[in-house]
C-alpha cells in the first residue's frame, strides 16, 4: 500500500505524550474525541473550537456518546471548556488541568506531531482514527501515537530497527566477480521493551507478559488497517549498529514508494541475471540481491514505517526519489554487465 504524506504547508497537529496514555485509559471514544480535538488546535496546540459536530462528522461516534467522551475528558482534567455555548472553545492538555501556561511547562511537554490525515478522511476511505475506533481495540490507538513518536524517518527510513523490525533469513545462492547473490525468506517480527513497554504503565500492577499480548494485538489492528508496513532495506549489517544503505521495497504487496519498489526489482533482476550466467537458473528462492562480497554480514531488515506522514522537515530530509532511481538505475545496468571479474570496492549504493 503506498504511504499518504499530508498535503500543503504543514498539514499536521501535536498532542502531548506525556498525557496520551491516561487519556486512552479514559476508552476508545474519549482517546479518538480527544485527538479530533487536537486535530482543531492552531498554533499553540492548545486552543480548539472542534466539538461535539467534528467528531460526528469525522468518525462513527454518535452525536449522544461525541457529547459524553467530551465529558469525560473535561471531568478527568484533559480538556476544560474555555468558552461554553453552542459554539464552545476548549483548552486541551496539560494547562487544562492547571487552568493556566505554566512558565516551565513548554519544556516538560513531549510533543507527538501527527499528521492531519489520521483524523481527516481521503479518497473516500474512513480516517485512520475511525479504523482504530471500528476495531474497538484502545491499545492500538495508543500505539499507533506511540509509533509517530518513536519514528525516524530521515535516519532510519521508519521506526528504529532495533526496536521493531521484520527479520528475514539470508542464504547464499552463488558467486560471480566481486558479488554474492544472496536469497532471504521473511522470519516473522521482534519488538523491543522501548516500543510495547508503553503498555505495561496502561495495565494494573503493570504486568509485562499481559502487555506483550497486548501490545502484538494493538500493532496487528495497525497491519491490518494498512496504517503501519514493513518496508525491507539493505543494512550492511543485522547488529543494532548496522545502517541502512538502501531500501528494498517490493511491488507485489505494494510495499515502499514506487522508487523503493524499483529497487527491489531490478536487484532481483540483476540477481537472477548472475545466477543463469552461472548456469544456475533453478537455485533462485526469496527476495534477492547481489552485494559486494566485503560486505559479509549483509542483512535484509523489515523497518517498520507508517502510512500517513506529516508534512515536517524530518520527512522532507528523508524523502529522496531522485535517490532511490540512481540505485535502482546502477541494479538494472548490472543485469547486463558481461565480465564481472574484480575486486569488491566502494559501497553497495554505488553498486555497478
Amino acid at each position: 500500500m503506498k504511504a499518504v504524506e499530508a498535503r500543503g504547508h504543514g498539514d499536521f497537529f501535536a498532542i502531548d505524550r506525556s498525557i496520551w496514555a491516561d487519556i486512552t485509559k479514559l476508552g476508545i471514544n474519549a482517546s479518538v474525541a480527544y485527538l479530533v480535538m487536537a486535530r482543531g488546535t492552531g498554533r499553540d496546540q492548545r486552543t480548539t473550537s472542534w466539538s461535539t459536530n467534528a467528531i460526528e462528522e469525522r468518525t462513527g461516534i454518535s452525536r449522544p456518546r461525541a457529547k459524553e467522551a467530551i465529558a469525560r475528558l473535561v471531568s478527568a482534567g484533559f480538556v476544560a471548556v474555555k468558552k461554553p455555548g453552542s459554539r464552545p472553545s476548549y483548552d486541551i492538555g496539560k494547562r487544562a488541568r492547571t487552568g493556566k501556561r505554566s512558565p516551565i511547562e513548554a519544556p516538560q511537554t513531549d510533543w507527538v506531531w501527527l499528521p492531519n490525515a489520521l483524523v481527516d478522511s481521503a479518497a473516500g476511505e474512513p480516517a485512520p482514527i475511525e479504523l482504530c475506533r471500528q476495531s474497538a481495540n484502545t491499545g492500538a490507538l495508543f500505539l499507533l501515537v506511540e509509533l509517530y513518536h518513536a519514528q525516524a524517518l530521515q535516519f532510519f527510513g521508519g521506526l528504529p530497527h532495533r526496536d521493531l523490525r521484520q527479520n528475514f533469513e539470508r542464504h547464499e545462492l552463488a558467486r560471480r566477480g566481486p558479488y554474492v547473490v544472496w536469497g532471504f525468506h521473511s522470519k516473522g517480527l521482534t519488538a523491543s521493551s522501548t516500543v510495547y513497554g508503553g503498555f505495561i504503565s496502561t495495565l494494573p500492577n503493570h504486568d509485562q507478559d499481559a502487555a506483550f499480548v497486548q501490545f502484538w494485538a494493538a500493532l496487528q489492528v495497525l497491519r491490518d488497517t494498512g496504517l503501519l508496513v514493513f518496508v525491507p532495506h539493505v543494512f550492511n549489517t543485522g547488529d543494532p549498529e548496522g545502517e541502512p544503505m538502501h531500501p528494498y521495497g517490493w511491488n507485489d504487496g505494494q510495499v515502499g514508494e514506487p522508487e523503493e519498489q524499483a529497487i527491489a526489482a531490478n536487484a532481483h533482476a540483476a540477481a537472477r541475471a548472475m545466477l543463469v550466467a552461472l548456469g544456475k537458473p533453478d537455485v533462485g528462492r526469496g527476495h534477492m540481491i547481489p552485494v559486494l562480497r566485503h560486505i559479509a554480514n549483509v542483512s535484509l531488515i523489515g523497518v517498520a514505517r507508517l502510512r500517513y506522514r506529516p508534512r515536517t522537515t524530518a520527512t522532507a530530509n528523508w524523502y529522496d526519489p531522485a535517490k532511490w532511481a540512481i540505485v535502482a538505475e546502477k541494479y538494472a545496468a548490472l543485469q547486463h554487465q558481461g565480465d564481472l571479474n574484480g575486486s569488491s570496492k566502494g559501497s553497495q549504493g554505488d553498486i555497478s
